[in-house]
């Protein structure tokens, strides 16, 4: 180490470097212009590592097989003999039959199948094949949509279905519109017709009509109705126990049956008079009139728990209210009120009469087909 190097440590301490590290800067510094000698061989490493590749498992296996297969006879005679010239040993090596050997071997084809709605693309992507499976929308299916079956995990196309509850009056289907699938709404068998109030004064109403059952004649099967007890002045309080309402019809000829239980007695407003209360119940078809006949007796029957007058029959007659109701009355003809009618208070209705085939729409409530 030079005379100076004591100076160098000294200094390189003071700069913050460690003692150690600056003896061996100083050290390196003082013999950097000294004649370096070697009594040994010197050898060099002249690999061309730019120019080589890795070998991966599969290289090694199915190329290059004779890596894995060096038995020792043979691979002396090649170290004693020709360096550039290999025999093989007398067998077959061991990965003969597992891959054929070439240097770029087929890949096999994915297994992966489309259908209608599910489209497969093949690609080859880094040596392998790869399988895009996309669904394919892209079709005019007619109101159809496409939903995973749970049972089989598959996806199944089916229709649309609109259904609406009540058949009879509402129209429901899907359309295929430039902007998509449409759900249209609609209203069937509606009908206009002139209704003559006591005033003398009349009103048009539209409602709903069945005009197949009043053209053709045929029977129309049993329908179901919500009959209600109402008046002049309907009470502001009235609950059923028992609440039941039948009709059917043949052409125009409407037959009717219902049954109703009070379960408590009918509240009114004060001062309502008893004329104003007179009892009447609801129908479900329009009243008409047919070869000079527009009244039609009713038959009021199984009646119980009423006051003082029993309600006995009762009569429908073409347009006498605005809403088609029966005129309950006792049995010499007199009128029934609701002063009568207490808790339990009931009667059976049964009758036939002549309809134009219009539903009448009553308020939400007092009656009429849900």
């Amino acid at each position: 180490m030079a005379a100076n190097s004591g100076d160098l440590v000294s200094s390189l301490i003071e700069g913050g470097i460690s003692p150690a590290a600056a003896s061996i800067i100083a050290n390196a510094l003082a013999n950097a212009s000294s004649p370096q000698f070697s009594s040994g061989n010197d050898r060099v490493d002249s690999t061309p590592a730019e120019q080589l590749r890795l070998i991966t498992p599969d290289t090694r296996r199915y190329q290059l097989t004779n890596l894995d297969y060096t038995p020792a006879e043979p691979f002396q005679k090649r170290l004693s003999g020709n360096v550039n010239a290999y025999a093989g040993g007398p067998g077959d090596h061991p990965y003969k039959d597992s891959q054929p050997v070439s240097p770029t071997p087929p890949l096999a084809q994915p297994a992966v199948r489309g259908s209608d709605y599910i489209t497969v693309k093949n690609i080859v992507e880094r040596n392998s094949n790869i399988s895009e499976v996309s669904l394919d929308l892209r079709r005019d299916t007619g109101g159809r949509h496409l939903r995973l079956d749970p049972s089989t995990k598959s996806i199944e196309s089916v229709p649309f279905i609109a259904s609406p509850e009540v058949p009879r009056y509402l129209a429901s289907e899907f359309r295929e519109t430039e902007n998509g699938t449409e759900l249209v709404h609609g209203l069937r068998n509606l009908a206009t017709m002139t209704v003559a109030l006591n005033s003398g004064n009349s009103r048009r109403i539209t409602a709903f009509a069945e005009a197949d059952a009043v053209t053709n004649g045929a029977f129309d099967g049993w329908q179901d109705w919500n009959p209600s007890l109402t008046s002049a002045t309907p009470p502001t309080s009235i609950s059923y126990s028992t609440r039941i309402g039948k009709y059917f019809r043949i052409g125009q000829l409407c037959f009717i049956y219902a049954e109703l239980t009070l379960a408590a007695a009918p509240t009114f407003i004060t001062g309502v008079t008893a004329a104003s209360q007179a009892l009447r119940m609801t129908l479900p078809l329009v009243v008409a009139g047919a070869n000079g006949v527009n009244k039609f007796p009713i038959t009021v029957g199984a009646q119980s728990a009423w006051i003082t007058n029993y309600p006995a029959g009762g009569v429908c007659i073409q347009n006498q209210f605005t809403l088609p109701q029966i005129n309950i009355r006792a049995a010499d003809g007199t009128v029934i009120n609701f002063g009568n009618a207490q808790q339990n208070s009931n009667l059976a209705i049964s009758g036939f009469y002549w309809t134009t085939g219009v539903v009448p729409i009553y308020p939400v409530g007092t009656g009429g087909i849900d």
